[in-house]
């Protein structure tokens, strides 16, 4: 009896395509997120391949590819997250959770499945830390902890010290109520050579560790100069990003700009309604991460107003709205929020849930006998595919 094979080759298409001309496959992942109204605040894998996921209503959720368990707060337990409401959090290089709350900053114990609350009334020196916005790690373990009120604090997990960095952010800070919220530390990153760069609503600001000067840093300050077109284009600060170039992505409050740190030039990417190519939304998304690289090296911008992707070339950027109608597309412009798995793929938040998207996709390409062509296959009856060394497909 023959064995009847169909050969399908894979083809690679160009990532950069319009929405037009392809429509790119998101797929919603199964996560109960209780998605009416909620925002997901972050989205980030661990290294035991659990997906952990950060909201405004639903506190901290895991997800392990098929069911979901759900960290909630508890008024009776003070050892469960401290409110429902989580603004960020930070996976540290121990794979240790790090959460940033109104309450301030827990550390998530794995074994017993606990929050440990870090503040002045139970741990005697700590600072009232509240309104958490935004946590990272530099190369020294320390950890960088910004709040809606414009303070900056560096905590050496391993000594318990907690250094206040404020005053050094370039901007004196309002007193009262009235401060909360206004002066906002919206993003702290962490580059290749190790900067710490700090987005707020007083512009960019970059700690760069002096070279055999222990813990000290010295700040240079990126400010939006309205007679200076190689200024920022905003000095609130919501999204920060280093490309495999080395280029800084600063994503603001009006448009997205590329800062050159060697030359110091600094390009604007700003929404224009006539121009089709131009960044679609006023802002770039302020919650977790906005701006990331695909292995093809095109941008991908999370906004209030779709999707974006900047292509390679940084000349164009190709819009992805929502598509009620589409099989397989995303049900919100309202973009929160942008993570990757450990295969590349792009998870997109959405106030609508979370969708993934497959980077690397790629077309069947089906080969067969043509009568009429003497350069298709000599027949569909095919028993057998073998690729040599040199990488030709023998049939």
């Amino acid at each position: 009896m023959k064995r009847f094979l169909t050969l399908i080759i894979y083809v690679t298409l160009p990532l950069l395509l319009t929405a037009q001309q392809r429509e790119l496959r998101f797929e919603q992942l199964p996560i109960d997120l209780n998605v009416n109204g909620n925002i997901i605040t972050g989205i980030r894998q661990d290294k035991q391949g659990f997906f952990w996921i950060s909201s405004l209503l639903n506190g901290l959720i895991k997800f392990d590819g098929y069911t979901t368990t759900k960290y909630e707060y508890a008024p009776f337990d003070p050892l469960s997250i401290p409110q429902n409401q989580i603004y960020t959090f930070l996976i540290d290089k121990d794979d240790t959770i790090w959460v940033g709350t109104p309450e301030g900053i827990s550390r998530f114990d794995r074994r017993t499945e606990k929050f440990i609350r870090y503040n002045a009334k139970l741990i005697p020196g700590m600072p009232d830390f509240r309104n958490v916005g935004t946590i990272n790690e530099d190369d020294d373990g320390n950890l960088w902890i910004g709040n809606y009120e414009g303070e900056l604090w560096r905590y050496n997990k391993r000594t318990g010290q907690c250094l206040s960095l404020t005053s050094r952010l370039d901007y004196t800070r309002e007193k009262g109520a009235a401060a909360e919220f206004h002066e906002s530390i919206y993003c702290i990153y962490k580059d290749k050579k190790g900067n710490i760069w700090i987005g707020n609503t007083n512009g960019l600001h970059r700690a760069n560790k002096r070279p055999g000067s222990g813990n000290e840093n010295s700040f240079t300050h990126y400010q939006h100069d309205p007679a200076n077109a190689n200024s920022i284009s905003h000095n609130e600060v919501l999204n920060i990003f280093e490309d495999s170039k080395g280029i800084i992505w600063v994503g603001t409050k009006f448009g997205l700009n590329s800062l050159d740190v060697s030359s110091g030039k600094i390009t604007r990417y700003l929404p224009d309604p006539v121009n089709p190519s131009a960044i679609t939304g006023r802002e770039v998304s302020v919650w977790g991460r906005a701006i990331i690289e695909d292995p093809d090296s095109s941008l991908w911008i999370a906004t209030g107003d779709g999707l974006n992707k900047l292509n390679k070339e940084r000349t164009a950027f190709t819009h992805y709205f929502q598509n009620n109608s589409a099989s397989f597309g995303v049900l919100s412009n309202m973009i929160t929020t942008l993570g990757t798995d450990a295969g590349n793929n792009l998870l997109v938040s959405t106030t609508n849930g979370i969708y993934s998207l497959i980077l690397n996709q790629k077309a069947f390409g089906l080969l067969q006998h043509d009568v009429n062509d003497i350069n298709s296959i000599s027949t569909n009856d095919i028993l057998s595919v073998v690729e040599d060394k040199s990488g030709i497909v023998w049939i």
